[in-house]
Parts: C-alpha cells; structure tokens; sequence
C-alpha cells in the first residue's frame, strides 16, 4: 500500500486544490499481489471529525476518475466526514481487474480493497452514474449505514430511455460488440485527430447547462484527457461500462439500508425516467 500525494485537477481554486493534494494516494492489489495489479484510493480525513459519523466512500461515473469528486470533497470534510474516493479498476491510474473488464469483475477487488482500508466498520455509499451501479453491486458485500446514488444509470431493457438520452447512438452500438467496437475506433480517431470538434458532436444531444460547461478552458482540458484516455489506454474498460448498460443484471440490497436516489430534471445523460 502506498502512502502519495494525489495529482489534482488544476480547474480548482488554491485553496481547495492544497486542501485536495493533503489527502494520500493508497493503492490495494488485485487478486495475488505478486501480479503487480493494483486499485488507486484517495482518502482524506477531517480536521474536526463529526461524531459517530461512517466515512463516505464514492465511486465515480463512466470514463473518469476519482476527479468527478473535486467539488465535493472539501464539503465533506467540512462537515466532518472521512473521505474515500475511488479510481475504478480499468479507469484513472487504476489497473484492470483480473477475469475481465465488466463492472461484475470490479467487485470483488474493490471488497477487498475496502476491508482492508477500513477494516469492515460501516459506511456510507455514494456513487455517480455507472458508479451507481458499483455501489449497488457492492452493498451486499460491505456493511453500508446509506447509499445515496446520483443519477444512477439504469439497466436499458427496463424502459424505453433512448430517445432522451444524449448519449443514444452509442448505447445503441452497445447491443452489436462488432458495431461498438467500430463506432468506439471512429471516435479514437476523431478524438485524435480534430479532438474539440468531436468534443463537440459528442455534447450536441446534451442540455444547455452541460454544453454551457464547454466554454470553460480548464474543464474543457479535462474532459478531454478523460475522453482521450477511455477511448485509447483505457479502451477495454470503457467497453465494458458501456455494455454493461445494454445487459440485464440485478442485485438485492441489504434490508433497512436507507437509499436515497439524486436526480436532475433536466439531465440527458441519465434521464429522469431510468
């Protein structure tokens, strides 16, 4: 386990990001440590801890990293919460999982990689679109107090969502592997070669407030080294997110854990209706 200052987003204000950079950088392995793979862990602890209060734990959404959280983590600690924030395995600096790249393959790594930062005390359960997903896939497993899920992606054969969703063309690929896979190179290349055209068609379908966030260079750069990096080094993980969208799965949660869904009304990505 290694104990590094996180690299963090330059978007923040100094205040934040000084704050953000005090929190060390933790690694856990996956599956027989001689294999050199690893999970990447952020963890940051309060100056003045709230009583009894569980540390949250948060799981980023598709394509991205722990960085999907920057907003939010001084406000957690000032309310004086423990703080863990995940890359993903396959996403971020985090290696992919053994046995395959699917969110089903992610969940027993990260178990582990929990109980041993936390040793199996309670926690809460936070996560963002397809970390939704996770949070849901890992509950039976942990010991949750809560689970609060933002606009938390749906299994597609539970309703008609495509039409709305900003997202459609791609998740329509996701039914033909062949078609995915050639759509997935199509955007590579794009991404490659005219990166802030192809920024833009992908956000074409979106509201107006998500397109709005384009005009800010530094959150421009951001998604796209994001964007950059899923459709290249990470490209198997983002395959298998999206796939994981056009699949059937379910999970049962423990009983009386308080769950609690965060949804915008006008989100496109992840309709209201899933």
């Amino acid at each position: 386990m290694t104990d590094t200052a996180p690299d963090v987003p330059s978007l923040l204000p100094l205040a934040q990001r000084t704050r953000l950079a005090g929190g060390p950088r933790l690694t856990t392995p996956i599956g027989d440590a001689a294999n050199g793979r690893h999970i990447v862990w952020h963890r940051w602890a309060p100056d003045v801890p709230a009583v009894d209060a569980p540390p949250v734990v948060l799981f980023h959404g598709g394509s991205g990293s722990w960085t999907h959280w920057v907003k939010n983590i001084v406000p957690l600690l000032d309310a004086g919460r423990r703080v863990l924030a995940v890359d993903l395995p396959g996403f971020g600096d985090s290696d992919p999982p053994e046995g395959g790249t699917d969110a089903d393959a992610m969940v027993a790594p990260l178990a582990a990689g929990l109980g041993a930062l936390l040793g199996g005390e309670p926690v809460d359960l936070v996560g963002f679109s397809l970390g939704g997903a996770m949070a849901l896939r890992l509950a039976p497993l942990l010991n949750p107090a809560r689970i609060d899920l933002i606009a938390p992606g749906a299994p597609l054969h539970l309703g008609d969502f495509l039409p709305r969703m900003a997202g459609a063309p791609v998740f329509r690929a996701a039914r033909y592997p062949v078609l995915l896979r050639t759509l997935t190179a199509a955007q590579a290349l794009g991404f490659r070669t005219l990166p802030d055209r192809a920024l833009d068609m992908l956000f074409a379908g979106a509201a107006e407030g998500d397109r709005a966030l384009l005009a800010d260079p530094a959150r421009r750069a951001l998604l796209l080294a994001a964007i950059r990096g899923s459709l290249a080094a990470r490209r198997a993980a983002y395959l298998a997110e999206v796939t994981d969208y056009v699949r059937r799965w379910k999970v049962r949660l423990p009983e009386r854990v308080p769950l609690t869904i965060w949804q915008g009304e006008a989100d496109t990505w992840v309709t209201p209706e899933m």
